[in-house]
């Protein structure tokens, strides 16, 4: 039956129905507003009749030195990781004989304001993760941030602190540290749960693309946000290095 469904032409259909709804108001939001859930509700219908959100898989991508932090930790926020994060930085600028600048330069500026704004804004606080696995090993494709080549807030910190010799300390943290996926289970308590009717829509978006062999974009996948609440290590099921 899915096979079949997938098999049909959703997306003239989805360009109609987007094209007839803003000839009847072009500003009131659509009630599908992805393929998937169009989809969805243009087959299965009233599919959700799951009484209890069911247990979802998430994969976080990132760079470590330390794989058994994980198992210790599990996966940390910003606000608790970033002086670690800094600390090593720090210490491996230090082994090359580099040395922190004032802060003269608008880039600095620009990524001290950066690092302001994600410390105080509780969704970028994360851990944030992948719906897809595929998502993050292979993030340019999906239009996400590649994690495992470099995490957004070590570019940061490095020109923020270091200025024309960022890009050395930033190449030998790359250096030293592994590529990793950290894949857990949601939290039952976690603060932020994607809706759920929007993660069945996108694995049908995904699912869809696939079938037609059509390249993979932003709209095949969906993330998660702790917002600054900890993922614990009883929730990691694994911890892949790439």
């Amino acid at each position: 039956m899915l096979i079949s469904i997938l098999h049909q032409d959703w997306e003239t259909r989805y360009d109609l129905y987007i094209h007839n709804h803003s000839l009847i108001d072009p500003y009131v939001d659509l009630e599908y507003s992805d393929l998937g859930e169009f989809i969805i509700s243009s087959t299965v219908g009233n599919y959700n009749t799951i009484s209890n959100r069911p247990k979802i898989h998430w994969f976080h991508g990132t760079r470590v030195i330390d794989i058994n932090s994980f198992k210790r930790n599990g996966i940390l926020p910003l606000n608790e990781i970033y002086p670690r994060i800094t600390e090593t930085i720090d210490d491996i600028a230090k082994s090359m004989g580099i040395y922190k600048v004032p802060i003269t330069t608008d880039l600095q500026k620009i990524r001290r304001e950066l690092i302001d704004n994600k410390m105080s804004y509780s969704g970028d606080l994360g851990p944030c993760a992948m719906l897809l696995y595929d998502a993050v090993i292979n993030a340019k494709s999906y239009g996400c941030h590649e994690y495992t080549i470099e995490p957004e807030i070590v570019r940061d910190y490095t020109e923020l602190e270091y200025g024309d010799q960022s890009s050395k300390v930033l190449s030998e943290y790359i250096r030293v540290s592994k590529p990793a996926v950290v894949e857990f289970i949601e939290p039952t308590n976690a603060i932020d749960k994607a809706d759920f009717d929007h993660i069945i829509g996108t694995v049908f978006t995904y699912l869809y693309y696939l079938h037609h062999n059509k390249s993979v974009d932003i709209m095949c996948n969906t993330c998660f946000t702790g917002n600054g609440k900890a993922v614990p290590p009883e929730n990691i099921v694994s911890i892949t290095l790439l």
